[in-house]
This record gives C-alpha cells, structure tokens and sequence, in this order.
C-alpha cells in the first residue's frame, strides 16, 4: 500500500504474498515505469497517475514451504532475487493445504490443546484410587 505522502509502498501487515517476485515485477511493469501497460490503456482511472516512477527498494523473504531466505532488490526499476540462505527439503509434502499453519510447527500444541490437556490429566489423578500401603508401627526406617 502507498505510504501518507504518497512517496513509496509497504505492506499492510494483514497478510502475505505468495510470489513476492512475479508482484513486486507486475507492479512496476503495470503501473510505476516510464511506459507502463497502464498508461497506455487510456482508462480514465490512470488519468491522473504519472507513470514517471524510479522504483528503488530491497524486500527480504522466508520461502513458506522450505524456509529459504531471500531478498528481491530493485534499482530503477530492475529487479534481482538473489538468495540469502538456500532452503532446505522439508519432511512433509509442500502442497499443504493450509498455508498459514506452518507444518514444522505442527507438533505443537496451542494453548487451548495444552489447557484441555492439563485438565484431563488433573481429572484423570483425581478420579484413581490412590494406593496406600500399611505403615508399620515405629515409623519408617532410613538406609
């Protein structure tokens, strides 16, 4: 998103993207550079927007599913990938579903799981027989 003074774009924080390259790549080419496809689409939406802008910036990024670190630097416009920290093959199958769960975190347990447990195990004390065996008289004896 545009920063207040309209000088330059960072992420909203609400959530990330996927293929930071092909974006980053598609924002320039289709509304930043000198010539961009959308200047010469003639909508009435670009009518104010310059087309004129000298992109320039670094973005550095986790890949999700093998955890490879990389950063995507742009000078006037080109841009670079260059990687940081190569990934490494991830015991799992990359396609999964749900992409916000980190499957290397999947063991874990949320809190609410660890509560749950907590109180199973504290339900489970409290309803066994507790053995007791016979004292003898005289007390316990120390070895």
């Amino acid at each position: 998103m545009p920063c207040p003074r309209g000088c330059c774009l960072s992420w909203n924080g609400t959530e990330k993207f996927y293929a930071g390259a092909a974006w980053l790549e598609y924002l320039i080419d289709h509304f930043l550079r000198p010539g961009a496809h959308a200047e010469a689409s003639g909508d009435h939406w670009f009518r104010r927007f310059t087309f004129d802008h000298d992109v320039n910036g670094v973005v550095v990024g986790e890949q999700g599913d093998n955890r490879e670190l990389f950063s995507l630097t742009v000078e006037h416009g080109e841009m670079t990938r260059t990687t940081l920290i190569r990934g490494e093959r991830m015991p799992w199958d990359p396609g999964y579903a749900e992409k916000d769960e980190l499957p290397w975190l999947g063991h874990e347990a949320s809190f609410a799981e660890l509560e749950r447990r907590e109180e199973e195990a504290l339900a489970a004390a409290s309803a066994a027989p507790v053995p007791v065996s016979p004292r003898k008289r005289g007390g316990s004896r120390r070895r």
